[in-house]
């Protein structure tokens, strides 16, 4: 028996590309493995049917039903040190039906087909084993600390890939440095709120396309609805200073911007949500000092929907 090889965690690569047909996993080079991504988990989640016997209570073996798997990781926002948008947000944001457009992203409700979202396959290159996923989509959340570097934190749904035997990738990682939630500019409406976190979810509904013509059961995932929403927790103030319940009563919109980063091309990301409305509002304390525990939606702002949230890479000088 040939020795066993460590399979190191750390060791691992993540890697991802565009398909360019819905479904049919790509195959991954260092080229694809243009991310700095931590907190990586893959997984498949195969929907096994039990079957009971006659005449005792012993199980008859199982029957593997439909074949998905999840992936979770995280990435440090950064900007690309020639131009805006990195190709890592080229890659992973579409897939989460984000457009790009010049170096911002918006979202779509088009599916997928109509050249708007676009599926992925992502592979984890473990010691020597390939575990993949075909036809992903997923969603996202943005997670703003005070003082620590912005971070995306995506979860995608596919197809599960058996796994296979294969030299793992020597890409040329990201050299930009994360952007930091300091520093910030940070306005809701014409105040800017003390607050510790934001947290922004562009809550996508994913699901399985199914087709009983494929092993899988699955054809790939698409995003059938979306509710982005957040949460933050500002000081708490005099009514006069910022009336955040009578906001909440009113259905007050409200303007958000969060800009990041130095005013340099590469270096900078405004996030701005031009309709953020107030859902549920509860004192808390952090720390000893009183605070509000605020959620909210994001609204539309045209008639045609589709902007109620923003990821900017443009740089304005």
């Amino acid at each position: 028996m040939a020795a066993t090889i460590p399979h190191l965690k750390r060791s691992r690569v993540f890697a991802a590309k565009t398909e360019s047909e819905a479904g049919t996993a790509e195959t991954l080079t260092a080229t694809e493995g243009v991310f700095n991504c931590h907190d990586l988990t893959i997984n498949p989640n195969i929907d096994m049917v039990k079957r009971d016997s006659q005449g005792s209570f012993s199980s008859m073996p199982a029957i593997p039903g439909t074949h998905l798997g999840s992936v979770s990781f995280s990435i440090y926002l950064h900007g690309d040190d020639s131009a805006g948008a990195h190709a890592a947000y080229e890659t992973l944001l579409p897939a989460c039906g984000w457009i790009q457009t010049g170096e911002y992203f918006l979202p779509t409700s088009l599916p997928v087909g109509t050249g708007s979202a676009k599926t992925i396959t992502i592979g984890v290159f473990q010691s020597g084993l390939l575990k993949r996923l075909a036809g992903c989509m997923g969603t996202f959340t943005i997670e703003c600390v005070n003082g620590k570097p912005v971070e995306f934190k995506f979860t995608f749904t596919g197809v599960w890939v058996a796994p296979s035997d294969l030299a793992v990738i020597a890409p040329t990682y990201p050299t930009p440095l994360p952007l930091r939630f300091a520093s910030a500019t940070l306005t809701l409406v014409a105040n800017v709120p003390l607050i510790s976190r934001i947290t922004i979810d562009a809550g996508n509904d994913v699901q399985m396309l199914e087709d009983p013509t494929d092993a899988s059961g699955y054809l790939n995932a698409i995003i059938t609805g979306r509710e982005c929403g957040g949460s933050h927790d500002p000081q708490s103030v005099l009514v006069a200073d910022d009336d955040r319940h009578a906001d909440l009563l009113a259905m007050t919109e409200q303007a958000l911007s969060i800009t990041v980063g130095s005013a340099v091309a590469g270096k900078e990301c405004t996030i701005t949500a031009p309709k953020l409305q107030y859902t549920n509002l509860q004192e808390a304390d952090r720390n000893g000092l009183m605070i509000e525990d605020i959620t909210f939606q994001l609204n539309r702002s045209a008639a045609a929907g589709d902007d109620e949230l923003k990821i900017d890479f443009t740089h304005a000088a």
